[in-house]
């Protein structure tokens, strides 16, 4: 944990920001960062320090955390940025760059940002964007930020000459798809009313097809227990697998089927996880994971899967009408249908969630090529497979470069 003082343009008194990444130091930090997270509206659990830490136990050595804290009372926190420490090797250029970027998206998640006390919103952004700044870095970057005016008044704080910033799209499917939209409901107090809110076309389908498994004793909705949950994430893992065979890499597919099974434990281990699965029989035939957030009152789906063929039981539209139903007897405000702004989306979806997404790149080149001494033993593992696939002209540029950092650090030292 390193300790930084920095100044604002709007108050002369000095501010204590911490720069933490170890493990000890973030659990000391928890009573302070529960306390914030509860003043804080705009925040929810990809901002909780359980879900934080669920990441950075399993990371050591690619993450920090930017603290502020209140100068009213050193125990509390006034702003938390979480963040991603990653080296990239530039192969074009035989460069490093030390890259910092949201760290929810260590582990998949959903949403980023900056947990806040909204009464000191303007103050606190200006000081971790000074804060920010003042570190080594030459890209930074947050995707998926829910307000965008914190992710505004962050860059507003970083000095113009030093730094670019840009609002880049974030689209897929050539083009088509927004991924920083996400179609959501906002949920009325019962189900009739989610109902009368629907096109008659819209509503019917739903009924029918709860009518549907109400005629069919056969088809049942169960949730997981602790004595059946890890059975039935494999079963959901399979049938998306199964989904996906053919239109996608079997590469791809352990990848994604690997990164989904470790996002479930942890939410799992967490207490956030609803997963609804439907059965013909003993046959798996359906599944949807979400987040249920009770902090910010919203449940949002995170990936589904189906059985694939020809099916009189519209298994989509009943396992999404049953969750949605769920939400609103639970009293979720809010139901999130995931990033992207697909048609099928709005059978369900009453309004748009708009994300925001910057990037900032150091227009200083020969400081952001400098290797911070926190990424050296991210070097030094990139040069020896560097040495291992013989390419000679990457590693001597990589060693150059190695070399610099280090006679910089020691210089540091005295």
């Amino acid at each position: 944990m390193n300790d930084m003082t920095a100044m604002t343009a709007q108050d002369d008194a000095p501010l204590q920001i911490e720069l933490v990444d170890d493990m000890p130091a973030m659990k000391r930090l928890r009573p302070a960062w529960d306390a914030l997270l509860r003043k804080d509206p705009d925040s929810g659990f990809y901002l909780s320090w359980d879900w934080m830490a669920s990441l950075f136990e399993v990371h050591p050595g690619s993450w920090c955390v930017l603290c502020l804290r209140d100068p009213e009372d050193p125990r509390a926190l006034c702003a938390v940025l979480p963040m991603r420490r990653r080296l990239y090797w530039s192969r074009s250029r035989r460069v490093f760059q030390a890259q910092l970027a949201a760290a929810s998206r260590l582990g998949m998640g959903e949403y980023t940002g900056i947990l806040c006390d909204p009464a000191r919103e303007r103050w606190a952004m200006a000081a971790l964007g000074l804060a920010l700044g003042q570190m080594d870095w030459s890209h930074f970057e947050i995707k998926y930020e829910p307000t965008g005016r914190r992710l505004r008044m962050l860059a507003a704080a970083l000095p113009k000459a030093g730094f670019n910033v840009t609002w880049p799209p974030h689209r897929i499917n050539g083009g088509k798809t927004n991924q920083l939209v996400v179609p959501q409901i906002e949920l009325p107090d019962t189900m009739e009313a989610y109902y009368a809110s629907l096109s008659a076309n819209r509503r019917q389908k739903l009924t029918r097809a709860r009518r549907q498994m109400e005629a069919d004793p056969s088809i049942q909705s169960r949730l997981p227990t602790s004595e059946t949950f890890h059975a039935m994430r494999d079963d959901v893992l399979a049938l998306w697998r199964k989904r996906w065979e053919g239109d996608l890499s079997s590469a791809r597919i352990e990848y994604l089927t690997g990164q989904y099974a470790l996002f479930l434990d942890r939410v799992w281990n967490i207490g956030a996880l609803y997963m609804p699965t439907l059965w013909q029989g003993e046959e798996m035939i359906g599944a949807l994971s979400h987040v249920a957030d009770r902090h910010s009152r919203r449940m949002t789906s995170v990936f589904g899967a189906r059985r694939v063929g020809k099916e009189k039981l519209d298994i989509g539209r009943l396992q999404r009408g049953l969750a949605i139903e769920h939400a609103i007897d639970e009293g979720f405000r809010f139901y999130d249908l995931g990033h992207g702004d697909e048609t099928y989306k709005y059978n369900f979806a009453t309004s748009d969630r708009k994300l925001a997404y910057m990037e900032v790149t150091r227009r200083n080149m020969k400081a952001a090529h400098m290797i911070p001494p926190e990424y050296l033993g991210s070097a030094m593992r990139r040069l020896r497979r560097l040495i291992d696939r013989e390419d000679i002209k990457g590693a001597t540029a990589a060693a150059a470069q190695i070399e610099k950092a280090l006679a910089a650090w020691q210089q540091s030292r005295g």
